[in-house]
C-alpha cells in the first residue's frame, strides 16, 4: 500500500499543474499567432488577435476559481472548434498541414483542460467568467462568420477576378516572349521573366532588360507574384538558343487567393486545372 500524499506535496502538485496550464495558454497564443506572423495578411492578424485575447487574459489572471472557470470555458470551446474544423478540412481534402495545425491546437486545449481539472478537481461555481466569456465567444464567432468571406480572398468574386488577372498576365508573358523572340532571334525566347522587364535606364533596353513586361511580372527572382498568384517561367535550350518556354500561374494560397492553376507555352494556348497542383498541357484549354 502506498503512503498517503503529504499535504505539502499535494499543494506543490496543484501549483505545478496550474503553472503548466498557464504554459498551455501561452503556447496556444503562439500557435494562433504563427499563421498571421508567417503570412503577414492584416486580416489574419486581426483574427489572430481576437482569437488569442481570451488566452492572454487566462495567462495573466490570478489563480483562483474565476481563473478556473475562464480557462475551462475556452479550453472546451477551443477543443470543440478546432476538432470539428479539422474533421471538415479532412473531408474537403485540403492541405494536410491545415488539419495537423488544428489537431495540434485541439491537443493543447485538451491538455489545458486536463491540467485545470487536476489542479482543481472540485466543481467550479463561478458564473461571471463563464457568462462574460460566452458573450465574448458569441460576438467573435458572429464577427468571423460575417467578415471571413470578404477578408480571406474576397469571396468567389475576388477569386474570379484573380483568376482572370492571372490569365491576362500569362497572355502578357506570351506576347512579350514572342516580341523578344522576333527582336533577338539569335538568342531565341528570353531565358527568364526578368529579361523581358523594364530597363533601369529608359531608352537603353537590351536582351537583359527588353522593356516588354511590367516589373512585377519580370521580377529578378522566381516566382514572381501578382494579384494573388505566383508566376514561374522555364525554358528549353538547344545550342545556346532558347527554343521553347513554359509559364505557370498558381494561387499564392490555394482556395484563398485563387482555385485555378494555369499553364502556357510558346504555342500561346492557356490550360487550366482546379486541382491544387501545377497545370499541364493535358489540362483543358481556355
Amino acid at each position: 500500500m502506498s503512503a498517503p500524499e503529504h499535504p505539502l506535496e499535494r499543494t506543490q502538485a496543484v501549483f505545478r499543474r496550474a503553472r503548466l496550464a498557464r504554459v498551455t495558454g501561452v503556447a496556444t497564443i503562439l500557435l494562433i499567432a504563427a499563421p498571421a506572423v508567417w503570412d503577414g495578411d492584416p486580416s489574419l492578424v486581426l483574427y489572430a488577435a481576437l482569437l488569442s485575447l481570451p488566452y492572454v487574459v487566462f495567462s495573466l489572471m490570478k489563480t483562483g476559481e474565476k481563473w478556473q472557470a475562464w480557462g475551462r470555458l475556452f479550453a472546451w470551446l477551443g477543443l470543440a472548434t478546432s476538432f470539428v474544423c479539422a474533421c471538415l478540412v479532412v473531408l474537403w481534402r485540403s492541405d494536410w498541414r491545415v488539419p495537423l495545425y488544428l489537431l495540434t491546437l485541439a491537443a493543447l486545449q485538451a491538455a489545458q483542460l486536463l491540467l485545470l481539472r487536476r489542479s482543481h478537481p472540485e466543481k467550479v461555481t463561478a458564473r461571471a467568467p463563464r457568462i462574460l466569456g460566452g458573450v465574448y465567444a458569441a460576438l467573435v464567432a458572429g464577427f468571423v462568420i460575417l467578415t471571413i468571406p470578404t477578408s480571406f480572398g474576397g469571396g468567389s468574386e475576388r477569386l474570379h477576378q484573380n483568376e482572370v488577372a492571372a490569365m491576362g498576365s500569362l497572355r502578357s508573358i506570351n506576347s512579350a516572349a514572342t516580341l523578344y523572340f522576333n527582336n533577338y532571334q539569335k538568342l531565341g525566347y528570353p531565358r527568364d521573366l526578368h529579361a523581358m522587364g523594364p530597363s533601369a535606364s529608359p531608352g537603353k533596353e537590351d536582351e537583359h532588360a527588353a522593356g516588354m513586361l511590367e516589373a512585377n511580372l519580370a521580377c529578378a527572382q522566381s516566382p514572381c507574384v501578382k494579384a494573388g498568384y505566383t508566376f514561374e517561367y522555364q525554358v528549353e535550350v538547344k545550342d545556346g538558343v532558347v527554343i521553347h518556354y513554359r509559364a505557370y500561374a498558381r494561387p499564392l494560397t490555394f482556395e484563398r487567393t485563387g482555385i485555378a492553376s494555369f499553364y502556357t507555352s510558346d504555342d500561346g494556348v492557356i490550360h487550366r486545372t482546379n486541382e491544387n497542383r501545377a497545370a499541364t498541357p493535358k489540362d483543358p484549354a481556355q
